[in-house]
């Protein structure tokens, strides 16, 4: 591609003439990324900060675990920040190119700094910025786990603009990451360094960490969140989930108006991780999402009992005639509502259906493709309508479909009419759930199991109130770790695994040093 620019421009810099020397391989075979970082030995995007940190490694004498102290890098926030604004491009990974600022100050000025709990909470070091006239950024700062290898998996911190419309090749900043099989206590160290950098932004008014967000499994490992299988699951209430029936004071799986754990809020505490001592980041920071909530939890149990209802109890007989069956009705929707190739999901087996525990709950579907099911599956409930169960199935995806529209609203914060109609929605769908849930139970049915994630459901709408849901979704920042992973699991044969860090970071800065240069293009689409 150098050459032919080359060729193409009369006068050429001295960069690209310099790329074009290098040739498909370098000067050698199976070496251009080595001449590529020995001609960019000057880069402009940020260095990585080496932190000593215990990590577990193989001994290369007896073969064991051992746990010693290496330096893991991290690419820091407030570094991303200089850096990007040195070369006039902070805009560009922020909000609306070119209209950054306006976009910034819209979202501020729906902020209800008496009303709204987080920012009231940290009411202190709001009371010290003139957000109108500072126009700090306002971040959201995902952390989840990816598998990139059979055995292995990574933990993968990033930080991105809360309002933008870039792509996220372009909009998300990697802060650090590190393979499960390598942390032996290695995260506070990291987390200190990562605090510190966040801390330095928000006192500079630069930028605010204004959601934190991950799945259950991260908010637990660091934020002391309750996990599924606890005696009460609820960080926000004190519902309880007892073996025994006869024990339960406020069972969790009670939707009504008049349930007990509505009456038992608890008090918003912080635990003692250091994110929590960043200016602005406090109880109320780590936020439900889309994806990890609904479309990998409450939709997949619903869109799973509907299939697995119609299957059994409306197209009975041979599995693979019904399955068949089925696939071709939700390809007749699918075409009648015109909805594109890559927004369907795929054709469905057993597999998709049953899950581990028995329960079914539709599953190795994509999120996205999941959320995008729910007009089609109002349609497939409107068929198979006709008795009790199946009117409160057509009503309870009724309800998520609902859900789903006022998730996908364009503005940062709901009026009252739209908050008033998400919690109907969701009190609709949870308690027409629950009536199929027992009417299987009273039919010896093994359907419509009722988990944790249910529960949050409920309190949903809280968020909802400050803060539209869009804001903090996850589905660019799963389409980030997808990257990622392929770049980890590229370093990953014959590599000890507290080095991979070291890798990803390096070849993160490198795309962005060719994007900062205007070597790279990467298209603007949507995430």
């Amino acid at each position: 591609m150098a050459s032919a620019t080359v060729r193409s421009c009369k006068e050429p810099s001295p960069d690209l003439a310099s790329l074009q020397m290098l040739g498909g391989q370098g000067t050698s075979a199976q070496s251009c990324h080595r001449d590529l970082m020995k001609m960019l030995n000057v880069c402009r995007a940020p260095e990585s900060t080496l932190i000593s940190t215990p990590v577990s490694l193989r001994d290369k004498k007896s073969g064991g675990a051992v746990v010693e102290s290496k330096q893991v890098p991290l690419l820091l926030p407030h570094e991303w920040f200089d850096v990007l604004e040195k070369n006039d491009v902070l805009e560009m990974f922020t909000a609306i190119w070119r209209a950054t600022k306006n976009e910034i100050r819209e979202f501020w000025q729906c902020q209800n700094f008496r009303e709204n709990e987080q920012l009231w909470r940290s009411r202190q070091f709001w009371r010290d910025v003139n957000v109108m006239e500072s126009l700090p950024v306002p971040l959201i700062l995902p952390g989840d786990h990816a598998s990139f290898s059979e055995t292995d998996s990574l933990l993968i911190i990033s930080v991105r603009c809360m309002i933008t419309k870039r792509s996220i090749k372009t909009s998300e900043l990697l802060i650090g990451c590190l393979p499960k099989s390598a942390n032996a206590g290695s995260w506070p160290a990291l987390w200190d360094k990562i605090c510190e950098s966040l801390t330095l932004l928000a006192s500079r008014h630069k930028a605010v960490v204004m959601a934190l967000v991950g799945d259950l499994e991260f908010f637990s490992q660091e934020f002391g969140w309750p996990t599924a299988n606890s005696n009460n699951l609820c960080p926000y209430c004190k519902c309880d989930n007892l073996f025994k029936d006869a024990d339960a004071v406020a069972p969790f799986n009670d939707f009504r108006a008049s349930a007990e754990w509505r009456k038992q809020p608890r008090e918003p505490r912080e635990n003692d991780h250091p994110l929590f001592k960043v200016p602005g980041i406090n109880f109320w920071s780590p936020k439900l999402d889309v994806l990890h909530m609904l479309d990998l939890g409450v939709s997949s149990h619903l869109y799973g009992n509907l299939i697995n209802d119609i299957l059994e109890d409306h197209l009975p007989g041979n599995f693979a005639a019904s399955i068949g069956a089925l696939n071709s009705r939700i390809q007749e929707l699918y075409e009648s509502q015109s909805t594109p190739a890559a927004a369907r999901i795929p054709k469905l087996s057993k597999g998709n259906i049953q899950s581990q525990t028995g329960y079914p709950c539709l599953s190795h579907v994509k999120g996205r493709r999941i959320r995008e099911f729910s007009s089609v599956a109002v349609g497939l409930a409107d068929l198979y309508k006709d008795t009790v169960a199946g009117k409160h199935r057509l009503e309870a995806v009724k309800a998520m479909d609902e859900i789903y529209e006022l998730c996908d609203c364009q503005k940062y914060r709901f009026d009252r009419k739209e908050h008033r109609s998400m919690e109907k929605a969701i009190d609709r769908l949870l308690l027409h759930y629950t009536f199929l849930s027992r009417d299987a139970f009273n039919r010896g049915k093994k359907r419509y199991s009722v988990t944790q994630k249910f529960h949050l459901m409920a309190h949903f709408h809280v968020q909802c109130k400050w803060m539209a849901p869009r804001l903090a979704w996850t589905y660019g920042p799963e389409s980030f770790m997808s990257v990622c992973k392929k770049i980890a699991a590229s370093c990953d044969r014959g590599m000890p695994s507290y080095q991979i860090p070291l890798k990803i970071c390096g070849k993160f800065a490198l795309a962005y040093e060719l994007l900062l240069r205007g070597w790279l293009n990467l298209d603007e689409d949507e995430e």
